[in-house]
C-alpha cells in the first residue's frame, strides 16, 4: 500500500460511511485506514492513487513523436508479414528528436529516422536486448543485453567507426536500463541483481556500485542534472 496521504473525496465522504472519516481532518493513508479497520476508506484511497498512477503514465510530449514509436517495426516488410513476431523492449529519442533507437527480443538494436521511419543502423547482439539510449550529442548509443553486457556503439553518420562497438562492460545479471551522462564520460546501468553501476568510460573502469539492500530490482535509473 502506498504510504502517501490523500485528501477526502470532493464534497466530503459519502453519507453512508462518513463516520469512517472522523478524526482524519481531511487526509489519511490507505495503510493507516486498514490498520484502523476502515476498509472502505482504504479502498477509496487506493483507487485514487491508481488513478494518479494512470495519469502519470500518459504521454505528455509531442503527439506525433508518440505515434511514430507506435508504428515502428523491426525487419523488412516480408519479415514482418511472415516471420516470427518479436517485442520491442524499449524505444528512445535522441536529444534533438530526429532519431529513435530501439531494443528488441530479436537480439538487435536499431536506429530509425523519425520522419521517414527508415532504418539507418542495425546492431546484432548475442541475446535479447532490453534497453538502448543515445548519448546527449547523439554520437553514441548504449545498449543493455541479457548476456549481461553493456555496450557502447558509435552511431554518428560521418564517423569512420559508425556502427562499431567501442566499449563493453560486464554486469552481474541482465540489464534493465543504461544511460550515458551529459558529458559522455560516465555510464550508468541498472541490473536484475538489484544494483546500479557507474563506469568511467574514458578510464574503462567501474567507479561506483549500489548495494543490494532493495527488495526488488528497479527497472530504470538515470543521472540527475545538477545546477552549478
Amino acid at each position: 500500500l502506498h504510504p502517501s496521504i490523500f485528501a477526502m473525496p470532493p464534497g466530503g465522504a459519502p453519507p453512508e460511511w462518513r463516520g469512517e472519516w472522523a478524526g482524519y481532518d481531511g487526509g489519511v493513508s490507505a495503510a493507516d485506514a486498514l490498520i484502523q479497520g476502515k476498509p472502505r476508506v482504504a479502498k477509496h484511497l487506493m483507487d485514487q492513487y491508481a488513478a494518479q498512477e494512470d495519469d502519470g503514465n500518459k504521454w505528455r510530449g509531442d503527439a506525433s513523436k508518440f505515434s511514430v514509436i507506435q508504428t515502428l517495426r523491426h525487419g523488412t516488410a516480408r519479415e514482418q508479414a511472415y516471420g516470427p513476431k518479436y517485442r520491442v523492449m524499449s524505444a528512445n529519442y535522441n536529444f534533438e528528436g530526429t532519431r529513435i533507437c530501439t531494443a528488441s527480443e530479436d537480439k538487435t538494436c536499431r536506429v530509425f529516422d523519425r520522419i521517414t521511419k527508415k532504418q539507418l543502423i542495425k546492431l546484432p547482439h548475442n541475446d535479447l536486448v532490453r534497453y538502448s539510449s543515445f548519448s546527449r550529442s547523439g554520437k553514441y548509443m548504449c545498449t543493455g543485453c541479457d548476456d549481461m553486457q553493456v555496450r557502447i556503439y558509435d552511431v554518428e553518420d560521418s564517423s569512420p567507426t559508425r556502427g562499431q562497438e567501442i566499449h563493453k562492460f560486464a554486469c552481474g545479471n541482465w540489464i534493465s536500463s543504461v544511460q550515458m551522462g551529459s558529458g559522455e564520460r560516465f555510464l550508468l546501468a541498472s541490473s536484475r541483481d538489484r544494483t546500479a553501476r557507474i563506469w568511467d568510460i574514458w578510464e574503462a573502469q567501474r567507479i561506483a556500485e549500489s548495494d543490494q539492500a532493495q527488495e526488488e530490482a528497479d527497472d530504470e535509473f538515470a543521472f540527475v542534472p545538477v545546477k552549478k
